[in-house]
């Protein structure tokens, strides 16, 4: 009698009724799969304590990008900014493939190039040192065994914009042959073409020729200014509004300090900023009876959000102490996932606030990024621990 009784339902009432069984049985998502991914930045010169920060937290991490690879003084050769670099760069990479981490060399311009952009800009310009450049990096990425290059190629002039562009596409063209992706780290900007230090660096055309476009959201007031928080979170909110009128947004990962500045006026009013992870500031803060407890909501007009900041009194005056701990990385990761955008790096491994594992939410599987391959408010310091 059944049969009979369904020949009168309507077709497209019967498919409706079918697809219904099909989705209750399906798994929901949960807010875990929205969550963004977490990169990682480790310094060759600093691996040890690096290692240890990472060790049984693999679940949290989705990338490892190992800094303190540089282009050579020549512009054209690949080297280390430390010694020891060749057998340290093999250690993280042994450590990561023993736990199925991809792992990126991170290749800056610190090796000469940063501080004289020549160097950089001359081999941009020019077809045969370009070539041959792109040519060792691949050799080196496939030689160590990293899974990809991160290009992080910094204080370039404005007018190597689209050289710099040409450059990415044809290094990633060339690492596609290899199997190996390719990540490009730039300064952060509001607009195209952006401040000076940032017009280098094409937010519209880039994107297409990487698989991650990382942006630095760090060091808005740095050591050589007037002390502040390391990046208001209003900053970033601003980049990122910037970003979702960019193609590829998902492609976007923004950066995370895990460090901070202890700034202190000079005899000549001038401030300087001492540079050091937000461990080292941890203790600092409990070591110091005095401390003057600040809230500040706005600073230069942005949004300051819950960024770590404390002053104390010293023999040489009055020392300002910010720094981003677990609840500014908490509330970037929030509106990163809010965004839709790929990710969260961190800079540095070793440098954090042991509690910021515990707001970190478990890492993707990488395997569902986008690859490179495929170009197309303050708190309190009383309630410091």
């Amino acid at each position: 009698m059944i049969l009979p009784e369904m020949k009168k339902i309507p077709k497209r009432s019967l498919k409706c009724f079918l697809f219904i069984l099909l989705i209750i049985n399906l798994p929901l998502p949960t807010v875990a799969d929205y969550d963004p991914r977490l990169a990682v930045w480790v310094r060759l010169g600093a691996l040890e304590t690096a290692i240890q920060s990472l060790e049984g937290r693999e679940d949290k991490i989705s990338r490892v990008l190992v800094s303190d690879h540089c282009i050579d003084k020549a512009g054209v050769g690949l080297g280390y900014r430390v010694g020891k670099g060749e057998a340290r760069a093999h250690e993280i990479i042994a450590w990561c493939q023993a736990r199925g981490l991809p792992v990126y060399m991170g290749l800056g311009n610190y090796g000469g190039g940063f501080s004289n952009p020549k160097i950089i800009t001359r081999m941009l310009s020019t077809p045969s040192r370009r070539s041959r450049h792109i040519k060792n990096i691949k050799a080196e990425v496939v030689r160590l065994g990293y899974d990809g290059v991160d290009l992080d190629y910094e204080n370039l002039p404005a007018h190597s914009r689209r050289n710099f562009t040409r450059f990415v596409r044809e290094l990633n063209q060339v690492l596609q042959t290899a199997g190996k992706g390719l990540d490009v780290t730039v300064p952060l900007k509001f607009s195209s073409p952006g401040w000076p230090n940032s017009q280098a660096y094409d937010w519209k055309q880039l994107p297409h020729y990487v698989g991650r476009f990382n942006v630095m959201c760090y060091d808005w007031y740095i050591r050589s200014g007037p002390p502040g928080p390391i990046i208001p979170l209003g900053v970033t909110k601003k980049v990122i509004k910037f970003i979702k009128i960019c193609p590829n947004p998902e492609k976007f990962w923004i950066g995370h300090p895990t460090y901070g500045n202890d700034w202190v006026r000079r005899k000549n009013r001038k401030y300087r900023g001492k540079y050091a992870g937000a461990k080292t500031f941890l203790k600092q803060a409990k070591k110091h009876s005095r401390l003057i407890s600040h809230r500040t909501q706005h600073m230069g007009g942005f949004e300051v959000g819950p960024f770590a900041h404390y002053s104390y009194k010293a023999a040489d005056g009055v020392h300002h102490v910010w720094y981003g701990d677990h609840h500014s990385l908490k509330a970037t990761q929030q509106v990163v996932q809010d965004a839709g955008l790929g990710g969260l790096f961190i800079w540095r491994a070793g440098f954090e606030d042991e509690r910021i594992w515990d707001v970190i939410n478990p890492a993707r599987d990488e395997t569902s990024a986008v690859s490179s391959s495929q170009p197309d408010g303050v708190y309190h310091p009383s309630s410091l621990p």
